[in-house]
């Protein structure tokens, strides 16, 4: 089975019943990455913001 990995969180899913959806521009995202950027009334699309608002608080200082 092939491993889908969310680009927002990293995390991996394998399986048949896999949390994951594609984007329009092919991106991946899980559902609870998905659920976190709505709850912020934000469209769903791969930008730099939106990657700091779905990742670990440890990562931000990275990122930023």
């Amino acid at each position: 089975m092939s491993t889908k990995v969310c680009d927002f969180c990293f995390n991996e899913y394998k399986g048949l019943f896999t949390h994951t959806e594609t984007l329009p521009d092919g991106h991946i995202i899980c559902r609870s990455c998905r659920q976190k950027i709505e709850s912020y009334g934000m469209c769903v699309k791969y930008d730099l913001f939106q990657l700091l608002v779905t990742s670990d608080p440890k990562m931000r200082e990275v990122i930023m």
